[in-house]
């Protein structure tokens, strides 16, 4: 999310395409992002899963800002958006490209095991647990270690406390890659209710290109 124009101006010196990407998103940092030479500004809303924005602003509500925010740059939508009538809803809210990550975990090529493939197709957002940590929120699937979370974030621990007990990309790659939930964590957005089945990325791909 940092706005640095010298190291835009290098990436940019070497053909790199820019995808700025602030977890907060608003208009001020999307025009500095445009005006430093971002190619592409994603507005990530609170549906999104794992690290969550600061401020709770779902995606239909960040869209339409952030895309009336720029002159010329693009802006990709960004929460909850695993189908053609999420990615039609973000095209209509003024995103010219959908950036997802939870419809692709569960696809047939995702490295991570058929238990949590499972899982993703057999729940929905209401399962998610949500929860305090650094820097503001995170969202969850259920499991022993995410309730412990969610425990102890209602008993009134710090942020700081609730990161140390996630246990960083260490508690990720236990829940994710392992499927362990009792010392790990399963990330996931709200949109995962219209995950009904395993497909393959190109299929997903095609579905998400719709518009």
């Amino acid at each position: 999310g940092a706005i640095i124009t010298s190291l835009f101006n290098e990436l940019k010196e070497s053909g790199i395409v820019i995808i700025y990407r602030d977890i907060n998103p608003t208009p001020e940092n999307t025009r500095l992002a445009e005006k430093a030479g971002a190619d592409i500004i994603v507005a990530t809303g609170f549906d999104e899963g794992g690290t969550l924005p600061g401020t709770a602003l779902g995606t239909f509500s960040i869209v339409p800002l952030i895309a009336d925010s720029v002159k010329s740059v693009p802006v990709m939508a960004a929460g909850g958006i695993t189908d053609s009538r999420t990615a039609r809803a973000a095209h209509a809210l003024g995103a010219e490209g959908v950036f997802a990550g939870s419809v692709f975990i569960g696809t047939e090529e995702s490295r991570v095991p058929q238990s949590v493939k499972d899982k993703i197709i057999n729940a929905n957002g209401l399962d998610l647990l949500l929860f305090r940590t650094l820097p503001d929120y995170y969202r969850s699937l259920p499991g022993k270690l995410a309730d412990k979370l969610v425990s102890m974030d209602k008993a009134g621990a710090s942020n700081e406390a609730l990161a140390q007990t996630m246990g960083g990309l260490r508690g990720l790659r236990i829940g994710m890659l392992e499927g362990n939930t009792d010392e790990g964590y399963i990330a996931l957005g709200t949109g995962i209710g219209n995950i009904r089945s395993i497909k393959s990325v190109a299929e997903v791909v095609n579905e998400l290109a719709i518009c």
